[in-house]
């Protein structure tokens, strides 16, 4: 198996990553698409030129030159390029192919071009052929990802196809040393044309060099970046494939400067105690670490859905059974989390993934960011709820709109209880469309959770539900947290209610109806596919490898 550095020979051909890689040949079939571009653009240019050299001699002699054979070569050849250039513009091409054509074809256009210039007036062959040899040649290390030992062979073996096919196509002259003798031509050529090569492969290895760069540090550990996916307060998210498995997945990445070590610390022991759940409701956590230059990143299961707060304003407030269908993934979620000592402290909307289908399951539920502690002030993430946090002692972790009030009044005494409340909060969130308390501030908010009665999700929604479970959701927003149900009595409670349940067949009509404009939504809330842009990022040493576990199919 290749790796993704590719092996000497790849190298060598100017090719990054592994050949066949598709967005390698996406990318290279951009560039040698837009080289012909370029060269048809120069050889039209030339030929409209020239022509307009001719009419200022009068209009019988610019008809006259239109007829003639250099003109018409010249035309010739400019066409070639263009349906080339259209050849190249629809339909994906093989890699192999498009190098074949950046090469071979280089040379050939310069043999050509040495066919030609025998036309043209004496003397003059050296002084049109050269530029033109050098114009390609600069445009070719520009467009084209190339080694410089490869761009130098191609420069060689353009300019002795160039010169082989000048003198073949001169006149041999009285004078050989003469300024319009062949030899004199060909040596001429010759002399800029290994200065031409010489120059191109710097220019390759500038740029060829800065591709190389940009494609390391696109790659953390076994981990190569993708597509950046979205960006919060603490750092951005990529889709990403692990080198050796394929494996989509999910890195996200703590810039330093975001992160203080405490909260590093913090943020690595509930990585590692986090990865050892395993309910197929909770996101996967693959592995972490930490780079050289700082730059916390973790991996984790790739899922490719909407969140909680997306399919809110995409669909609006959703039907009762739907509710009880999320909130009993959810709550299987944190029954296992809690039974293993853990507190997920920040449950929310965005925090909660659903999809189509994973692993045989329709409208699959996944808890993510299971007590990954943040430390940001004020800041308001991709949600846009503001995220009041974090790692250090006495603060709050959470966000406000979901914050139970001992997270506010105890923040270091919490448990099990307050990842209720705000799964109360976001049952009242789906059943309504919109959070429990609605103020204008940050302070206000945490006045209501800590004093104010919820009004009725009936009531804000201005329709009936059900009376049971409108009863089980105010249970949840209880201020004490020991009039709350703990996890397993939630779920007891969520399996007796009389609601109309959420099947299978209802889950596969919804995203049947409205799965084209959740995929239209997420791509546009993520910027489109772009990939991401060079970052500073040198390959780190791992501080750890987790066990590969969970469910690892394409979502």
């Amino acid at each position: 198996m290749a790796s993704t550095n590719g092996t000497l020979l790849h190298r060598l051909l100017g090719w990054t990553g592994s050949f066949g890689m598709s967005d390698a040949r996406a990318f290279l079939q951009a560039r040698v698409t837009f080289y012909a571009k370029i060269i048809v653009g120069i050889l039209a240019s030339f030929w409209v030129f020239a022509r307009l050299g001719y009419l200022a001699h009068g209009y019988d002699v610019f008809l006259a030159t239109l007829l003639d054979p250099l003109s018409i070569a010249h035309l010739a050849l400019t066409i070639g390029m263009a349906l080339d250039w259209a050849f190249l513009s629809h339909g994906e091409r093989k890699l192999w192919m498009l190098h074949a054509y950046e090469s071979v074809g280089t040379i050939m256009l310069s043999a050509l071009i040495g066919l030609m210039v025998h036309m043209l007036p004496d003397g003059m062959s050296a002084m049109v052929a050269t530029p033109m040899l050098a114009l390609i040649l600069v445009v070719r290390a520009s467009m084209v990802p190339s080694s410089a030992v490869r761009t130098i062979a191609i420069g060689l073996t353009s300019t002795a196809a160039l010169c082989v096919a000048t003198y073949l196509t001169l006149e041999p002259g009285a004078d050989p040393l003469d300024f319009g003798g062949r030899a004199v031509q060909v040596v001429t050529m010759a002399g800029w044309g290994v200065a031409f090569s010489v120059i191109t492969g710097i220019i390759s290895r500038v740029i060829y060099g800065l591709t190389e760069r940009v494609r390391e540090a696109l790659e953390l550990g076994q981990y190569r970046l993708v597509e950046k996916l979205g960006e919060g307060a603490m750092g951005a998210v990529y889709r990403a494939e692990h080198a050796l498995l394929k494996r989509p997945t999910a890195v996200k990445l703590l810039p330093p400067d975001k992160a203080g070590d405490e909260a590093i610390r913090r943020f690595e022991r509930e990585v590692v105690e986090t990865s050892n759940l395993a309910n197929p409701h909770t996101v996967a956590i693959y592995d972490f670490g930490r780079t050289p230059d700082g730059l916390f990143y973790y991996a984790m299961e790739y899922l490719d859905g909407p969140d909680l707060q997306d399919l809110v304003e995409i669909d609006g407030p959703q039907a009762p059974g739907r509710v009880v269908h999320i909130l009993h993934g959810m709550a299987e979620s944190l029954r296992e989390a809690h039974a293993e000592g853990l507190v997920h402290r920040d449950v929310k909307p965005a925090n909660v993934m659903i999809m189509d289908h994973r692993g045989g399951l329709t409208d699959m539920v996944k808890l993510v960011d299971f007590g990954l502690v943040q430390e940001v002030h004020g800041v308001k993430g991709a949600d846009g709820t503001e995220n009041v946090l974090a790692s250090r002692e006495h603060a709050i972790v959470g966000t406000p709109l979901y914050l139970a009030p001992e997270a506010i009044t105890a923040p270091d005494d919490v448990d099990g209880r307050a990842d209720i409340y705000a799964l109360g909060a976001v049952a009242y969130f789906l059943l309504t469309g919109g959070p429990v308390f609605e103020a204008q501030s940050v302070v206000e908010v945490c006045a209501d959770h800590l004093h104010s009665p919820p009004v009725s999700p009936s009531v804000r929604l201005g329709k009936s539900l059900p009376t049971d479970f409108e009863a089980l959701v105010l249970r949840c927003l209880a201020k004490e947290p020991g009039d709350r149900f703990d996890a397993d009595g939630l779920i007891a409670a969520l399996d007796a209610l009389d609601v109309a349940p959420w099947t299978d067949t209802d889950a596969q009509a919804w995203w049947r109806s409205t799965g084209n404009a959740v995929h239209g939504y997420l791509e546009s809330k993520r910027g489109g596919s772009t990939p991401p842009g060079p970052m500073s990022v040198t390959i780190g040493q791992r501080h750890g490898t987790l066990p590969l576990g969970g469910e690892t199919d394409k979502v």
